[in-house]
């Protein structure tokens, strides 16, 4: 939700609309994980699990399109700003736009890396390695960028 009011409070009227919409994916997903979470506990076995809910787990790792939305609305911004921009706040510039890239590249591709995982091999658990380290890997890109200069942009 913190990127989420990021963009919506960084990004142009017509463009500020990203930040809602991604906001309403993530809440729409938020429920079918739910859904999923009580389907799974209800499942016979994991095959009649991946049987009945293989079309939804592959919505429900949505999360590399919403991370990559996230991603490209920041750098986009920054990247129209960095033009304007002097000279002496270009290096700002660049490294506010490296801290979009960490939040948001290294969960994407942790996502895409989910979503082939699965959709090789959905009946075994290999994609479960990667899933689990989602919420490590959210937590460092939320503190990635905690050098002093970015600190202080982002107050």
């Amino acid at each position: 939700m913190f990127f989420y009011y990021r963009i919506f409070t960084i990004r142009p009227a017509p463009l500020r609309l990203i930040g809602p919409a991604t906001t309403l994916v993530a809440a729409v997903r938020c429920g079918l994980v739910v859904y999923t979470g009580s389907v799974a506990i209800c499942a016979t076995s994991y095959v009649a699990f991946v049987l009945k809910m293989h079309s939804w787990v592959l919505v429900l790792l949505a999360r590399a399109v919403i991370d990559t939305v996230i991603a490209a609305a920041m750098v986009g911004f920054l990247l129209t700003a960095r033009e304007r921009s002097l000279s002496r706040t270009t290096r700002l510039v660049d490294r506010l736009i490296g801290f979009a890239l960490r939040t948001g590249l290294f969960t994407s591709i942790a996502a895409v890396a989910v979503i082939i995982c699965y959709k090789v091999m959905p009946y075994n658990f290999i994609f479960l390695a990667v899933y689990t380290s989602f919420s490590k890997l959210y937590t460092s890109s939320l503190v990635s960028g905690s050098d002093d200069s970015l600190l202080f942009v982002l107050r």
